[in-house]
């Protein structure tokens, strides 16, 4: 079987941000989606790595969680290749320094 890379995970830490659009999908309406759910559901499927899609977490939080994954990213103790962190050019007044530290 071919290795797969998974190019859109998400991640739900209720600890780290705010979910409030899952409140009326009842699957995702309460508890964690961790890195530990996601490798034992995945475990049999080749999955040889994955990219962190972020989850549209609750506007105050959008930084937190983009910190949360990186730190997850750094430990190693996972499959992550890489992070899609939102930036919000539109609104964020410090865009430049915000992008600059997500490319780090």
């Amino acid at each position: 079987m071919i290795d797969l890379l998974d190019t859109h995970q998400h991640l739900i830490y209720r600890d780290q941000a705010g979910y409030s659009w899952t409140k009326d999908i009842p699957p995702l309406a309460e508890g964690d989606f961790t890195v530990n759910d996601y490798k034992k559901i995945t475990q049999d499927l080749n999955i040889c790595g994955s990219l962190f899609m972020e989850t549209g977490v609750d506007d105050p939080d959008y930084q937190n969680e983009t910190h949360f994954v990186s730190s997850l990213f750094k430990s190693g103790d996972n499959n992550l290749k890489g992070i899609i962190a939102s930036i919000r050019p539109e609104n964020d007044e410090g865009f430049d320094d915000w992008l600059n530290e997500t490319i780090e």
